[in-house]
């Protein structure tokens, strides 16, 4: 990869499923952070803004967002307006979250092969890997021959020991196709473990603590002597928590029942369960600010006291 030259930047971003995160970090005397913001509600053309800040200043800007590529072309806009005209330039290195890297658990440099895996988890995450491989395809078109990075969060999970991974499935699926839980948001849980340990004056490794990442996608994972042992998502973000789009944990028949009775295929039953349902199938909406703000469908019970969900899960799980 190279060694990164002292003058420079790093451009950071973090593709959630209705997000887009950027940090921009100068290199020169050391690694701070100029200015980062998000873009938020992708997809909600109408409400979509991007938020940004740095040197003291502010700023908020009404901007129409289709997908995570629009987002991407427009921060890039941003940096150009308010950073340096040059920004292409000057970026060194561009560093990308990603879900589920399959068995890619440490950093990694997103060269064809590395793509190619990310490309065949896409299935196992569906709202987020595309959206950060279209993130991926924006970024490299503007600094082209500059270093592309990704983290996994399936990292921090992969101290879980067996009977927190294990379904009860056939063994086989587990041997031979990789069938386990993995759990997501590392990231995000091994920083709040960090976190937690230095506001508590104790390491790491003498910290226990229930950590929950809460958010369009939503989990929680319970943290021994500094590791995770379980959390709530499983094989794919869908497994846990009612998010924003997605149902969360339900009797696994349900899915089954619906294709028999209304003749649905595998893939509408995914989209059904991974897009449509969540908040925005009970409420009408996926954003828990429209939710509270608008109160859209305050009649459904599940509505009426929409953090009701999370809570049940938080205090039943463990």
């Amino acid at each position: 990869m190279g060694v990164l030259q002292e003058a420079g930047n790093i451009l950071v971003l973090n593709a959630g499923s209705s997000s887009l995160k950027f940090k921009l970090f100068s290199l020169a005397p050391n690694l701070v952070a100029s200015v980062g913001g998000m873009i938020d509600r992708i997809g909600d053309t109408h409400n979509s803004n991007l938020v940004a800040k740095g040197d003291g200043q502010k700023w908020t800007e009404k901007v129409p967002i289709n997908d995570h590529v629009s987002a991407m072309e427009c921060i890039l806009s941003f940096l150009r307006d308010k950073e340096s005209s040059s920004i292409h330039k000057e970026v060194q290195a561009v560093g990308h979250r990603f879900v589920h890297g399959l068995d890619m658990h440490q950093a990694a440099l997103l060269d064809d092969a590395a793509v190619s895996k990310l490309q065949q988890a896409a299935t196992l995450a569906p709202l987020h890997n595309p959206p950060g491989l279209q993130g991926l395809t924006a970024a490299t078109k503007v600094f082209k021959d500059v270093p592309q990075v990704g983290v996994f969060d399936t990292a921090f999970h992969q101290t879980m020991p067996a009977k927190a991974y294990m379904y009860g499935l056939p063994y086989d699926y587990y041997t031979q196709h990789q069938i386990r839980r993995y759990g997501f948001h590392g990231t995000s849980h091994k920083y709040l473990v960090q976190t937690a340990a230095g506001m508590l004056g104790k390491s790491v490794q003498q910290t226990n603590a229930i950590t929950c990442h809460l958010g369009n996608g939503s989990s929680i994972a319970a943290v021994q002597n500094g590791v995770s042992v379980d959390t709530s998502m499983g094989l794919t973000p869908l497994e846990g928590l009612v998010m924003g789009t997605r149902s969360g944990d339900m009797d696994p028949a349900v899915p089954l029942h619906l294709m028999s009775s209304l003749g649905l295929s595998a893939k509408e039953m995914d989209a059904i369960l991974n897009k449509k349902s969540g908040l925005l199938g009970v409420c009408g909406h996926s954003d828990l600010r429209a939710v509270v703000e608008r109160k859209v469908r305050v009649s459904e019970p599940l509505c009426a006291s929409i953090h009701h969900p999370w809570l049940r899960f938080a205090t039943t799980q463990w």
